[in-house]
């Protein structure tokens, strides 16, 4: 299969898109501007040790594609299983894609299947399943391909889904991913350039691939009074916060002043802690220049589903 060369150059240190003097913004990007809240809470040191992880699989999956060699990592199996189980023969490994002005990314495999069908894959490692995400980063991904390349189309959108399986996070799995239409993935990219807020196209979005979101005309009459409770709940605790901190710092004010350590009655003891420092380990650090020791010391905390409110 004959495809096009983009001109894009892709620094793989700093991980940046160029043509000429001009940097191009990557994919995720814009998939996090969707999607702001997918890893919120993740500690940074867990982020960079799953990212460090992901690279490893995509390297040891690419060597498979490319060149036959099969590891012995489990993941690695299990992606030599699936290939077999759909009938996919990789075609190119990291072909990169672009409109040459804008946005440019490398798609992790372009497969054939027995039909001679072109299907564009992305390699996961992701303790979840990011339905939403995968589908928008390879609609964007199929949208970019077919533009470059008009006379071959994309059949299909397949995550390959490789969790670690030393953490038990679930059985490795192909994902067929529907596919948005080009000219919401333009939309999606204008906006995403000019700043915009993602709110309505995120909408438009999970609606075109039957992700439905939930309105106040929506939802049950029962949880319309819970929804209402927990805005009338998040606005008290912002005023109460905001309070707190104006006391708080009145009062720290008034017992520097007069040189008092401690206030107490029958109801609240307020304590003015001397000014100090804090010891802390620098990860970045450690992780770079001992990383033999900062393998050994990581600790990895599995992060249940939870609700992030926002207050408008």
């Amino acid at each position: 299969m004959r495809l096009t060369k983009s001109p894009i150059i892709f620094d793989e240190s700093l991980h940046t898109y160029h043509i000429g003097d001009r940097e191009l913004s990557g994919v995720t990007p814009i998939v996090h501007w969707m999607f702001p809240d997918i890893y919120a809470g993740i500690p940074k040191p867990i982020m960079d040790n799953a990212a460090d992880y992901g690279k490893g699989i995509h390297r040891l999956c690419n060597i498979l594609d490319q060149y036959g060699v099969l590891d012995e990592h489990q993941s690695i199996q299990d992606y030599k299983r699936l290939k077999d189980e759909y009938g996919l023969k990789a075609e190119e490994c990291e072909y990169l894609v672009s409109d040459n002005f804008r946005v440019a990314s490398s798609i992790d495999v372009i497969y054939t299947d027995k039909d001679k069908n072109i299907i564009l894959g992305d390699i996961k490692t992701t303790s979840k399943l990011l339905t939403e995400c995968v589908t928008l980063q390879l609609s964007i991904y199929a949208y970019l391909f077919e533009k470059m390349n008009p006379k071959h189309k994309v059949s299909k959108l397949m995550c390959i889904w490789l969790p670690n399986p030393d953490k038990k996070y679930g059985t490795s799995k192909i994902a067929e991913c529907v596919r948005v239409d080009g000219y919401l993935c333009e939309r999606i990219i204008t906006a995403y350039m000019a700043e915009d807020e993602p709110d309505e196209l995120r909408k438009e979005f999970l609606e075109a691939i039957n992700v439905p979101t939930a309105t106040t005309e929506t939802i049950p009459e029962n949880l319309r009074e819970v929804v209402s409770e927990l805005e009338k709940i998040e606005r008290q605790m912002k005023e109460l916060k905001q309070r707190s901190d104006e006391l708080r710092s009145y009062m720290l004010e008034y017992m520097q002043q007069q040189n008092v350590g401690k206030f107490d009655s029958d109801t609240i003891t307020i304590t003015r802690k001397g000014s100090g420092f804090r010891s802390s380990i620098d990860s970045t650090k450690l992780k770079n220049e001992f990383a033999d020791v900062y393998e050994k010391c990581v600790k990895f905390t599995t992060i249940n589903e939870s609700l992030l409110i926002k207050v408008k």
